[in-house]
């Protein structure tokens, strides 16, 4: 599942650094969406593919978030 992807011009001699929020939330048809962890990535243009674990603050939930840039030439 791709929950973000977005496309940016990066000249070969330059680097850009994109902070991202990540959210996860709890969705409970009864309640209101609960937020449950946020933690601010920042991702290098370009970059080699990193894996990262965003965890609540009691260490239950887990999300498994792959970190990829990859360098498309026209």
């Amino acid at each position: 599942m791709s929950l973000w992807s977005q496309f940016i011009t990066v000249r070969a001699d330059e680097s850009i650094i994109l902070p991202i929020k990540v959210i996860l939330r709890e969705r409970d048809p009864l309640q209101k969406d609960k937020t449950i962890a946020k933690q601010v990535f920042e991702i290098r243009l370009p970059q080699k593919t990193e894996y990262v674990v965003l965890q609540d603050d009691d260490e239950d939930t887990k999300a498994k978030l792959r970190i990829q840039s990859t360098r498309t030439r026209y």
